[in-house]
């Protein structure tokens, strides 16, 4: 147990008794005197700034294209968007086609991920950390136009040619005979060619917008937030129906399909290729339908990866859908009214000698009733979600690959696993609508919190006295400038003190500007925004366990209770770096903070505890001095994590252990020859929790 008596309060003074003995801490008595080097800054965050340029392959800037910037690859072996690391920074290209940004980075880290959700790009690139990058995307699989898209308005029907009549021997629309090699015959096109330019259109037949809406409407990894709209009350099936204005005899509809892409399915999934189906319905369908329904298969390959052999449609492949008429057992290519189209995914549909396609279990329907039986997941679910675009006067439909009663920590359920346009003659729109989840972008960095209770004596330099993961999320507003919410998260991990403390955070936004706080105490009479966490981390963080909490190996080691906090403001400010947060413990009285090297208290700290000559704090307020002793010891350190995650933070020193055992290159760190980074990378794991 760590020696420590609290001397009562004195004049408003506290004295805080070390917790081994000075000299364990190897350091030369000096003389308060002295002129102190108080140059170094404990910083192990840096700014970097990024830019990046979104190009068609004509040239042309393309604005409205989400990007996010990680530290690792956001995507993992199987191919599933992680969920474990934040991004640094999030955002969309401006008008000009580009995005400037100031990262907050930290100065272990080497590279950058930059990755898209759009898949006519290149979706992922990486560059090397440096003081500025510049990052250029330009679309690939399909040249896409940058025209805008056509005004809105209902199509006036102008009647209808005799139905065009197909026979399914000609197999455009039934199983493929095809194969996964160079040279490949069958199937719906040859070499990106159609001998039937009147149903295919194998080429460039999107515009840049058109790729970003989609991708807008369906965002990775963002899905429904109302399970309302997956279940078979909704459905967005398209019908076909005469629009209002019909004269005369209503004479059908023509239906096209182009297909968008994947929606980054196939980062890291080159081996999986899912195909695209539909199929035509009146009336209400039956679970058992699933099995029985007539299904033609659009694309017998969507993986974005492989779209390079004559059984693949590429990017921009338009192809007019055919109406399967069953008494007459032929394809027409005019849809009548009454007729409902839905979609079917089969997963995986390419593998082996292909006879997944003929596995009922790998199908996943638009149409909720159709997946009550079927697959290792069943449920009454839709797999296909199809929203109206009236920007682009279009139809967006999403598919997702997973069942919606999968478990799996990867069931995103964002459908984006296949993305294609739907557009028709007359226009049809989706019955339901289903919202589109609002989309955060935001910049953020994780890391750990570690302080020193001792202030303004030395103490033993463990660092494991209060020590909690945090995560800082900006959540930007209407531009990508300024900033309408904050998101705050902690995780405590150690609690190696016998002293009461509480912990807090000063923001860099005024009180008065502050809408609403949830998961913490705002504290009313602060110019900044400073806002409690946890009133007594003892009981607060750690459930009211006593003794040293996870700082002494052999012990079971004690959850420490998440706090999660939301701030709302009520106007937008501007992009701060993250330097700027100001996180502290107060140890016995509130009027005791202990904060980051240099960094201010708030008006509730006793200042007169500030540079006095029996301890050793040597801060000076009047300079900008807070919290330092010398070069080399601080009482708090901020260590960010390496991939911006709360699941790989720091591993902190053992009892009675100071930074310096646990961490030889420590010194080597804040010594006169420089910042060196990589003193986390040697460690003496006998000393470390």
């Amino acid at each position: 147990m760590k020696n420590r008596v609290i001397f009562y309060m004195v004049c408003t003074c506290i004295s805080l008794s070390s917790c081994l003995d000075k000299n364990n801490l190897n350091l030369s008595d000096r003389d308060k005197e002295e002129e102190l080097d108080l140059s170094f800054d404990f910083g192990m965050i840096s700014e970097k700034k990024l830019e990046v340029t979104t190009r068609s392959n004509s040239g042309s800037a393309i604005p409205d294209v989400p990007f996010y910037v990680y530290l690792e690859n956001p995507y993992t072996e199987e191919g599933d968007r992680r969920t474990d690391i934040f991004p640094l920074y999030s955002g969309k290209t401006a008008e000009s086609g580009t995005i400037k940004a100031t990262l907050a980075v930290p100065n272990t880290a080497t590279t950058l991920y930059v990755y898209t959700p759009v898949s006519s790009f290149e979706m992922i690139q990486t560059c090397e950390i440096q003081n500025n990058m510049n990052i250029t995307f330009t679309t690939t699989g399909v040249n896409a136009k940058s025209a805008k898209a056509r005004a809105g308005g209902e199509s006036v029907f102008t009647g209808r040619r005799n139905a065009k009549v197909i026979e399914a021997s000609t197999n455009l629309y039934s199983f493929y005979n095809f194969q996964l090699t160079d040279g490949a015959s069958g199937g719906i096109i040859n070499d990106g060619k159609s001998n039937d330019k009147e149903v295919i259109e194998a080429g460039n037949t999107l515009t840049s917008k058109e790729i970003t809406l989609a991708s807008n409407y369906f965002p990775e990894r963002v899905t429904v937030e109302d399970e309302k709209y997956f279940g078979e009350n909704y459905c967005t099936d398209l019908e076909i129906t005469p629009p209002a204005n019909t004269e005369g005899t209503f004479q059908g509809a023509h239906v096209w399909v182009t297909l968008i892409g994947d929606g980054g399915f196939s980062i890291n999934n080159n081996n999986v290729a899912n195909a695209l189906c539909y199929y035509t319905y009146t009336g209400n369908l039956t679970a058992d339908d699933a099995q029985t329904i007539h299904k033609t298969i659009i694309y017998p390959n969507t993986n974005t990866k492989r779209l390079t052999n004559s059984a693949s449609a590429t990017i921009g492949s338009k192809i007019q859908l055919l109406y399967w008429d069953e008494k007459s057992n032929q394809y027409v290519d005019t849809f009548p009214e009454g007729v409902k189209i839905g979609w079917a995914m089969i997963s995986n549909g390419i593998i082996g000698n292909y006879s997944n396609y003929k596995m009922i279990g790998n199908y996943r329907f638009s149409t909720s009733i159709l997946n009550s039986k079927i697959g290792n997941f069943p449920g009454n679910y839709t797999n296909g979600i199809t929203r109206w675009c009236e920007e682009a006067q279009m139809n967006i439909v999403g598919m997702e690959n997973r069942q919606h009663n999968d478990e799996n920590e990867n069931n995103d359920k964002d459908y984006n696993d296949i993305l294609f346009k739907v557009t028709s003659d007359p226009i049809m729109k989706p019955k339901d609508e289903i919202p589109v989840a609002p989309e955060e972008y935001v910049s953020s960095i994780s890391g750990t919190l570690a302080f020193e209770d001792n202030w303004p004596q030395k103490g033993d330099y463990d660092f494991n006295d209060f020590v909690t993961g945090y995560s800082y999320s900006l959540i930007k507003g209407n531009n990508d400038k300024d900033v309408k919410a904050i998101r705050l998260t902690f995780i405590p991990r150690a609690l190696g003190a016998s002293y009461n403390s509480g912990f807090g955070i000063q923001l860099p936004i005024e009180t008065n500007n502050i809408e609403n706080v949830t998961g913490g105490n705002i504290e009313k009479d602060e110019t900044k925004a400073t806002i409690i966490i946890y009133e007594d981390t003892r009981k607060d963080a750690f459930g009211g366990h006593g003794g040293f909490i996870n700082t002494q190996k052999g012990n079971a080691e004690i959850a420490g209770t998440k706090q999660n906090v939301y701030i709302t403001l009520k106007s937008n400010i501007g992009l701060n770096s993250f330097k700027d947060f100001n996180p502290f413990i107060y140890v016995v009285n509130r009027n005791h903070e202990i904060h980051l090297t240099d960094k201010a208290p708030t008006s509730k700290m006793d200042i007169s505890l500030f540079g006095r000559e029996e301890d050793d704090d040597c801060s000076m307020p009047e300079k900008g001095y807070y919290y330092r002793m010398d070069n080399d010891y601080p009482w708090a350190l901020d260590i960010p994590s390496s991939n911006n995650s709360l699941n790989n933070l720091w591993r902190y020193p053992i009892e009675g252990k100071g930074v310096s055992e646990a961490y030889p290159d420590y010194l080597n760190w804040t010594s006169a020859s420089g910042h060196h980074i990589n003193w986390l990378d040697k460690q003496n794991s006998a000393y470390i929790y």
